[in-house]
């Protein structure tokens, strides 16, 4: 109450903005850990824990892919567009595809990244700069 049409605009897109900033960071925090946490040494090859719990078979990709459509629900959550939840649900089927493979596939997984590819855009859909 006593507030003018102009200053509830202001106080409602300000605190959407630190909404769609906190979402940004938890899924950035997210999808580092699950596709970038480690580095073997010596190497530039980074891994996550998606390739870790997605060396037990079905079950962890299975599971990893949950964990990724965590960042789904927070783009739906941002009114991220259809097309971008949608291309972001393949990249995660993709994802899991490539793990159901033995061996070899436990390694392209690691080498995709749905995640972190992912949080890449939704960035680019709502015009984000990485370095904001």
């Amino acid at each position: 109450e006593g507030m003018d049409v102009v200053t509830r605009y202001y106080t409602y897109e300000q605190s959407k903005r630190y909404s769609h900033q906190a979402r940004m960071e938890r899924i950035t925090l997210l999808s580092r850990y699950m596709d970038a946490r480690w580095r073997i040494p010596g190497t530039d090859f980074k891994f996550g824990l998606d390739g870790v719990i997605g060396l037990v078979p079905v079950v962890g990709d299975s599971l990893s892919s949950l964990l990724a459509f965590y960042i789904v629900f927070e783009a739906h959550q941002m009114g991220a567009a259809w097309h971008v939840k949608a291309r972001m649900v393949w990249n995660i089927f993709f994802d899991w595809l490539l793990g159901l493979i033995p061996l070899v596939g436990d390694y392209l997984d690691m080498r995709n990244k749905a995640n972190l590819r992912n949080v890449e855009i939704l960035r680019n859909h709502f015009g984000l700069n990485r370095f904001q």
